[in-house]
């Protein structure tokens, strides 16, 4: 292959070299929750911060496949990701100040510690659930 291959010559490469390994190409689904475990690994082990993690995790796995389509009752209940799409959910939308001037309130930053260290814990059961679900993969 040359340097200034193209992406079809490309293609071509990828495809004959997992037939030549004889492995299979994952389908879609497959393919996202690979990602998605990959990314949500990152954030458990502390690589990837968690809320940015999460953002990446929905982008590039979640989002790139129809897991809507599996809902039961809530958001994701059908891959068991909805409590950790609700947890990402109510810190993206925390006020950053309080609705009423004299109104105490935690601060912002610790209502965010303590969302994330929620959104890691439910991170961390998704992934037990993912593990298991990976194996009905090729």
């Amino acid at each position: 292959m040359t340097e200034s291959a193209d992406g079809w010559e490309i293609e071509a490469y990828f495809f004959a070299t997992l037939r030549e390994l004889n492995l299979p190409l994952p389908d879609k689904r497959c393919a996202a929750l690979t990602v998605a475990k990959a990314i949500s690994e990152e954030i458990i082990s502390g690589t990837r911060p968690v809320w940015e993690g999460v953002q990446k995790l929905l982008d590039e796995a979640i989002n790139r496949y129809s897991f809507e389509e599996e809902d039961k009752k809530y958001v994701y209940d059908g891959i068991c990701f909805s409590e950790v799409y609700g947890l990402f959910y109510s810190i993206d939308e925390l006020p950053i100040k309080p609705a009423w001037p004299r109104q105490k309130t935690v601060s912002f930053e610790v209502q965010v510690s303590s969302l994330e260290q929620k959104l890691l814990q439910a991170l961390r059961k998704w992934q037990a659930w993912l593990d298991h679900e990976r194996k009905n993969c090729p």
